[in-house]
């Protein structure tokens, strides 16, 4: 029997896109190929990136088994109370190391790191500390595979 083994190919982000991609197996773009050079990385402005947010969270989840068969309002309205409960701090205080991805070939924000700095809960767990969570990690569909996630989380 052969034992499995890596492969090492050197091929353009369109050839390797155009391999198959059997169910089960897990395919990863070496990091030098994953088109990194156009994304920036920046802090979140909540005045500013707070309908970005919003439509990117919509992007990242409409189509997952979370909202399977659930109408666009309440995905909206899932999407507003997760975002604002987010920016006006509610759930713990925003931590200055929650990033943002931003295309700069298009201006678009196209992925979030949202960390909150959680608040013990004293009543059910008199031992917790409060410390960063990670709230919520959006990423655009179209940006899936290109390290955007990976970029966001390595930033913390």
């Amino acid at each position: 029997m052969i034992p499995m083994e890596s492969r090492h190919e050197e091929m353009t982000i369109e050839a390797f896109d155009a391999l198959p991609h059997p169910l089960g197996w897990k395919f990863e773009r070496h990091p030098s190929s994953r088109g990194m050079e156009t994304i920036n990385l920046r802090g979140l402005d909540p005045e500013v990136d707070r309908q970005p947010l919003l439509d990117l969270y919509f992007l990242a989840f409409h189509d997952t088994f979370e909202f399977c068969d659930s109408p666009l309002e309440d995905i909206l309205e899932t999407a507003s109370k997760d975002i604002a409960g987010f920016l006006d701090e509610s759930r713990g205080p925003m931590n200055r190391a929650t990033r943002v991805a931003i295309d700069m070939r298009s201006g678009a924000l196209i992925g979030a790191s949202l960390i909150a700095d959680t608040l013990p809960n004293l009543v059910l767990e008199p031992e917790d500390v409060s410390g960063p969570e990670q709230r919520l990690l959006l990423v655009d569909p179209a940006w899936h595979r290109h390290g955007v996630a990976t970029a966001l989380l390595e930033a913390v």
